[in-house]
């Protein structure tokens, strides 16, 4: 980027320099009118017009891209394959910058996948031993609830029988009792008399209870085989499962890390445009993050610094104007989109040694600086147009207009002159006054008016006040040179510049 120029009242500054330089070594000569009021002399005079003034700060940018792209990868520490473009070409979104050599990772992940089968493969023979012990374990349970349920039943049926040959012997036991009570015996004969079949009936109950007993038994054998269950197995299967689960999850867990770093390989373009930074070599192991730099070619802006003494004055939204070698003539117009509120570096300029080349002297010598180490700023500028012709990292002439006023009363810079009170004045033809001597020859007579400056442009400064009128002769003092500052900002602009 090119930096700024300085402002207006440190160009004239280093032009004065220049002057006094130049007229000390007969380098630039500069001729002069006299300007007394009253020895018949011509003056030199310019005709008060109006003009349109523009205040602005001048200097150079460079030409900058608005779309830019750091292609990067997030791996690193792999050899790079293959390199698809060199610096300069000219590349589209989405094509191929480079490609890393992914063997070993390649590797990693075939080995990573044989784990996983493996482990697969272990977990479905596993599963099936599993199932064959449930299996087994349902048939035996099986086959020993059936026997139970048989003992059950046929302990049941003697139970039943032997309830029912007790229940039938206790009614006969009882009727004969009632007949024998009946007849007039006392129950205690009558079961005196039937104590032979009080001893039958007693047997025939032991007989049932134990068949009772039996057969609770045998139901509740059958009880337990049902209330049995493979927890023991399923436990174990469920554990195994979910370790063997977690470990096939992590497997594909590895497997998607390596295929992401797999899949960013191939690094490419994220936008369109001009490939000016390459940060990659085909064999190399590529172990920093940016790839390369794009810069796009279907918009540019322009980058310039601005010197400590004139970024105060400089806004976003300021028009600007600007020139190129490349669009020769032809004026390009933009805005101000940033301004930085931080030095982005120092600069040094102006020096009496700076013009010895201008002036093919050695002037080191002497003493004086037009500047000093001065920080500078960054700005940056948008085009209202885009131009085919612009390229990339081009210079550009730039003028931040800062100030205008339009259709204002205007007098070339050296024609404002300062009172020693400060006040300031300009002096213009006094027509009514002016007298002709004897020789024929015209004595002008001219009159001062004071005016209020307002404001100043490169070689105009508009001026303020009721009594000036269009058509005023204004005097240009004499001690002022026949170049306008224009000129001598053209002549020192070339000649390297201030």
């Amino acid at each position: 980027m090119g930096e700024m120029k300085k402002s207006k009242k440190k160009l004239i500054i280093g032009i004065i320099i220049v002057l006094i330089i130049a007229l000390i070594i007969g380098g630039v000569v500069y001729s002069q009118k006299t300007s007394n009021k009253d020895s018949g002399e011509e003056l030199t005079t310019e005709e008060l017009t109006k003009h349109s003034i523009v205040s602005s700060v001048s200097g150079t940018g460079t030409i900058a891209a608005s779309s830019t792209e750091e292609v990067y990868t997030e791996i690193s520490g792999y050899k790079v394959q293959e390199v698809c473009v060199q610096e300069g070409d000219m590349v589209s979104a989405g094509d191929v910058i480079c490609v890393m050599d992914m063997s070993d990772v390649e590797e990693q992940k075939s080995d990573v996948i044989e784990s996983r089968d493996r482990t697969i493969w272990d977990k479905a023979e596993q599963d099936a031993d599993y199932d064959q012990q449930l299996a087994d374990s349902q048939s035996n349970r099986n086959e020993r609830l059936e026997s139970a349920k048989k003992t059950r039943d046929e302990r049941k049926k003697t139970y039943e029988s032997a309830k029912k040959d007790y229940e039938a012997y206790q009614k006969q036991y009882n009727e004969q009792k009632k007949e024998l009570v009946d007849s007039g015996q006392t129950e205690s004969a009558a079961e005196a008399q039937l104590s032979s079949m009080a001893s039958t009936l007693q047997q025939k109950k032991s007989t049932m209870d134990s068949a009772k007993t039996q057969y609770d038994t045998a139901q509740s054998q059958v009880d337990s085989i049902e209330d049995e269950n493979d927890d023991t197995i399923t436990d174990a299967k469920k554990s195994y499962d979910e370790t063997q689960d977690d470990t096939i999850e992590n497997y594909n867990d590895t497997i998607s890390d390596l295929d992401e770093t797999i899949g960013k390989a191939v690094v490419r373009a994220g936008i369109s445009g001009a490939i000016t930074e390459l940060n990659v070599q085909e064999g190399r192991t590529f172990n920093g993050s940016t790839v390369a730099l794009i810069e796009g070619l279907s918009e540019f802006y322009v980058e310039a610094n601005v010197d400590e003494y004139d970024i105060a004055d400089i806004e976003v939204g300021m028009s600007v104007v600007m020139k190129t070698d490349a669009t020769r003539d032809e004026q390009l117009t933009g805005k101000v989109t940033y301004v930085a509120v931080k030095a982005s570096q120092s600069s040094s300029s102006g020096t009496i040694a700076d013009y010895s080349s201008l002036l093919g002297t050695d002037l080191s010598g002497m003493t004086g600086n037009s500047s000093s180490n001065d920080a500078s700023y960054l700005v940056k500028i948008s085009l209202d147009d885009q131009n085919e012709r612009l390229r990339l990292g081009m210079n550009v002439q730039v003028s931040i207009i800062t100030e205008e006023a339009d259709d204002v009363l205007a007098v070339p810079y050296e024609a404002v002159q300062e009172r020693e009170d400060g006040s300031t004045f300009i002096e213009v033809v006094d027509e009514e006054n002016s007298t002709t001597d004897e020789k024929g020859n015209t004595i002008t007579k001219t009159k001062e008016i004071d005016v209020e400056v307002g404001l100043e442009g490169s070689y105009y400064s508009e001026i303020k006040s009721s009594k000036l009128k269009e058509g005023m002769k204004v005097v240009i003092p004499s001690d002022s040179s026949d170049q306008s500052v224009d000129e001598l900002l053209n002549m020192v602009g070339n000649a390297g510049g201030v």
